[in-house]
């Protein structure tokens, strides 16, 4: 009785840590969700920037050069 008693406790306190693993491994997924999105976000941010500074960048160029051609 004693041997069936260990295989059944053993049994339930795997099924209960796995539970506890699942639940835990659940939030770190969503955690993870969450964090390359704002990343994706972050990223399309700063190309987007890129971008605008360059075209920027370029009319001051192009504005320069005007003005040290009027000298």
């Amino acid at each position: 009785m004693g041997l069936v008693g260990g295989v059944v406790y053993g049994g339930y306190y795997y099924y209960k840590d796995t539970q506890a693993r699942i639940a835990i491994l659940t939030e770190n997924s969503a955690k993870l969700e969450v964090a390359a999105q704002t990343q994706k976000q972050t990223i399309d941010t700063l190309v987007a920037d890129a971008k605008k500074y360059e075209k920027l960048n370029s009319e001051l160029h192009t504005k320069l050069e005007k003005a040290n051609d009027y000298k």
